[in-house]
């Protein structure tokens, strides 16, 4: 399949919908940088590491949650401006095998 026909799929499926998918990515990148600049504040660099690994774990479930937003959006369905929240975190379980396959699969070779 070419690119141009995918591109083509997206931007039909994606009309009339691009202020709500503007909208769910503005909120995740605002969420995103409001909880990296908490590890920031700190001045432990031991607690800053620690918060900053903490926010990781947290945002691996949003980041989740809003491809699987996007992939609603793109199928027609209904979605809601902090929906990548709740599925996110509805799927923690899935999030983290997925996370951690993916990360055998990188270091065993």
């Amino acid at each position: 399949m070419k690119i141009s026909v995918l591109k083509k799929d997206a931007l039909s499926n994606l009309s009339g919908k691009w202020g709500t998918a503007i909208v769910i990515n503005l909120v995740f990148i605002i969420l995103s940088f409001a909880l990296n600049m908490i590890s920031g504040l700190v001045e432990d660099e031991m607690i800053s590491s620690l918060i900053a690994l903490f926010i990781a774990i947290i945002t691996l479930p949003f980041s989740f949650g809003l491809l699987a937003s996007m992939i609603k959006l793109s199928r027609g369905e209904n979605t809601g401006i902090m929906d990548f929240v709740t599925v996110g975190l509805a799927n923690i379980g899935k999030v983290f095998s997925i996370y951690l396959r993916l990360i055998l699969k990188l270091w065993l070779p």
